[in-house]
């Protein structure tokens, strides 16, 4: 007998599909995609509905929804790059509406849906949360003291008027505001991403406007040990090719200890080795900030950037080629 849960999830996939097989403007394709796949499609609210299940069901309906979410980007990303009966975007004779025309994901794009792929196949839920965000959840409840250099008007975007609120410097906001919003309750795997914004001088590897991506692992037992091997499993899968890592001491305010991430660069032919990422074990205040007992449980946690693993993975030599929009640059991908 199958479970309820699977059976809506069969239904769900089932209905998905059929309906992405009728649409074939551009306009239905949207409204498909909104349906399915948007903030408050079917999708997302299946997701969000994870967080109300007991905990020995998390786990398994987090990664059945998340493997559902890929499954229908990808046939979305596939039907959308399929030509329409007139092999260009013109008006649709029956409809006037316009047809799909070919094309194809950038190049960011397509890391940040393998990254959620890897990850939501390890077993994490994924989350996303706002651009714009509060100083106490970017700063304040990370353990950032408030004479760290981040927190200087001349380091971070704040928004006029609105001296609590800023453009977020980090995905590390999701720390807290992911677990707390989702009423996640330990042992849980926590995967999150998107923009990130500071203030810098501009130049081909630093932007002021970057992808980053994160995870965080909460349990009894989580060592620096699990911390290697999620990360190495991560690298490996997402360049292709078996792939080292190693941890050299660091300090990051919401972690103890800390470490940067190192990997061996096998993916050029240079051999040498690439800083990747901050991470490490996390720290107590953070833990008890986000309601976890930091005496019974422990955290590990790892944070870098997209861009960085996309411009390993093709040989781009300047980060500021991915934001250019020239089309020239991104239709080799």
């Amino acid at each position: 007998m199958t479970h309820p849960a699977a059976d809506y999830l069969a239904g769900l996939k089932s209905k998905a599909e059929a309906d992405l097989q009728q649409a074939v403007t551009t306009a239905q394709l949207e409204a498909w995609r909104v349906k399915y796949l948007g903030r408050k499609g079917a999708v997302p609210q299946l997701l969000r509905s994870v967080k109300d299940k007991p905990a020995s069901e998390r786990r398994q309906a987090g990664q059945a929804g998340n493997e559902l979410r890929a499954h229908l980007e990808q046939a979305y990303a596939e039907k959308k790059a399929t030509p329409g009966p007139t092999q260009s975007d013109v008006a649709s004779e029956s409809t006037g509406e316009a047809v799909l025309a070919p094309g194809h994901l950038h190049p960011l794009t397509q890391a940040v849906r393998r990254a959620r792929d890897i990850f939501a196949a390890m077993g994490f839920i994924i989350v996303e949360g706002p651009d714009i965000e509060e100083k106490k959840y970017n700063f304040d409840q990370l353990n950032i003291p408030f004479e760290h250099p981040a927190r200087a008007e001349t380091d971070t975007f704040y928004l006029n008027k609105f001296p609590e609120l800023l453009l977020r410097t980090h995905v590390s906001t999701l720390q807290l505001r992911g677990v707390i919003e989702n009423n996640l309750r330990p042992p849980f795997r926590l995967m999150y991403y998107g923009p990130s914004y500071r203030s810098e001088k501009e130049d081909a590897t630093h932007l002021s406007h970057f992808q980053q991506y994160e995870f965080m692992v909460v349990d009894e037992t989580v060592t620096l040990a699990d911390l290697k091997a999620i990360v190495q499993t991560f690298y490996s899968l997402f360049f292709g090719r078996e792939l080292e890592v190693r941890f050299r001491p660091a300090y990051y305010p919401f972690v103890e200890p800390g470490l940067d991430v190192d990997m061996r660069d096998r993916v050029t032919g240079r051999g040498a080795w690439l800083e990747m990422a901050g991470a490490g074990m996390v720290h107590p205040n953070v833990l008890r900030n986000i309601n976890v007992d930091s005496k019974k449980y422990r955290g590990i946690a790892l944070g870098g950037g997209l861009d960085r693993l996309v411009m390993l993975k093709h040989n781009i030599p300047d980060a500021r080629l991915l934001y250019s929009g020239d089309v020239r640059f991104l239709k080799q991908f």
